[in-house]
């Protein structure tokens, strides 16, 4: 799923279009078993103004992160699903490491 800017003085958007929308419905419309849809970027329509990867260089923020020396993040990330846990682990130059619970 790709995102649209749309860029205004006061905003920039980026909106998941409504045909990728509805393909992810459809899709996930086939099956009954519990899934998770991963993005890199946010689903919401949000407004990027001040984000330095949508506002200042949006054709290198989809693809790929630098950290602040301008060193690319050679990102790559690690999903441990359990039971009632999820843990999502960014390797590379720029790592996290994230865990969720419910």
């Amino acid at each position: 799923m790709g995102v649209e800017l749309y860029k205004s003085e006061a905003d920039l958007i980026g909106v998941v279009p409504k045909k990728q929308i509805e393909w992810l419905k459809n899709d996930l419309s086939k099956t009954n078993n519990p899934t998770i849809v991963f993005v890199h970027h946010s689903v919401a329509d949000d407004n990027m103004k001040g984000n330095f990867w949508f506002e200042e260089k949006p054709e290198s923020g989809l693809l790929e992160n630098f950290n602040n020396n301008g060193i690319p993040a050679e990102a790559y990330t690690v999903v441990e699903l359990e039971k009632n846990k999820i843990r999502v682990k960014v390797e590379g130059n720029d790592p996290a490491d994230y865990k969720y619970n419910w």
